[in-house]
C-alpha cells in the first residue's frame, strides 16, 4: 500500500511558462469577445471588418457596406474603439494585460524552439495563426541568433518555424528572412 502521506510532501508540479501565457491569452481573448458583442452593431461590424478580417478592406469598402461616406469611416472608426477601450477597462483588460499580450506572445514565439517536428508547428500554428506574419519571422530570426550559441537544436526548430511561417505567407519579402534564419542566404533570380 502507498503512503499518501509522502504525496503531501511533495512540491507542486511546475506549470511550463507557455501553459501560463496559453491560459492568459486565452482570458484576454474572452475579455475582447465580450466587449465587442456588447458594441452597437454598427460599431462591432466595423471593428471586425477592419481588424479581424484578413485581407484586411480598404476603406472604400467598408463604408459602402455599412452605408456611410467614405470620409467619416476615420471618425466612426475612432468613436468605436474608445467604445471598445472602455469596455475593455470596465472588464479588467489593462495596459498592463497588453504589455502581458506582448510577452505572451513572445513566449510563445520563443515556445516554438521547443517544437521539434514538423507536424508539432504545423499544429501549434493552427492553434495560433496570428503568429502567422512577418513580425513573428523578423522576431524568431533573432531567436535564432540569440539562441544557436546555446542550444543548436532549439535554434534549428526556430529556424525551421520560421521557414514553415514565410511559406504559409506566400510572400516574396519573407522568404530571404526565413532563410537568413535558417543559416542560408537568399537567392534573387534576376
Amino acid at each position: 500500500m502507498v503512503s499518501r502521506d509522502s504525496e503531501e510532501n511533495s512540491p507542486e508540479p511546475e506549470v511550463p511558462p507557455i501553459a501560463e501565457s496559453l491560459v492568459q491569452q486565452t482570458e484576454e481573448e474572452q475579455m475582447l469577445r465580450e466587449a465587442i458583442a456588447v458594441l452597437t452593431p454598427q460599431c462591432r461590424r466595423l471593428v471586425e471588418m477592419l481588424f479581424f478580417e484578413s485581407p484586411s478592406r480598404p476603406y472604400a469598402e467598408v463604408a459602402a457596406e455599412l452605408g456611410l461616406a467614405l470620409g467619416s469611416i476615420g471618425f466612426t472608426r475612432q468613436k468605436c474603439m474608445e467604445r471598445l477601450r472602455r469596455q475593455l477597462e470596465e472588464l479588467g483588460f489593462t495596459d498592463d494585460a497588453c504589455s502581458a499580450h506582448k510577452k505572451t506572445s513572445g513566449s510563445l514565439i520563443a515556445g516554438m524552439g521547443q517544437l521539434s517536428t514538423d507536424i508539432a508547428r504545423r499544429n501549434f500554428l493552427a492553434r495560433h495563426p496570428k503568429l502567422i506574419s512577418q513580425s513573428t519571422i523578423e522576431q524568431l530570426a533573432q531567436l535564432v541568433v540569440q539562441r544557436v550559441r546555446v542550444s543548436t537544436k532549439e535554434a534549428l526548430h526556430l529556424a525551421e518555424a520560421a521557414m514553415l511561417i514565410a511559406k504559409r505567407l506566400r510572400r516574396k519579402e519573407a522568404q530571404p528572412l526565413a532563410l537568413r534564419a535558417n543559416g542560408q542566404r537568399p537567392l534573387f533570380h534576376r
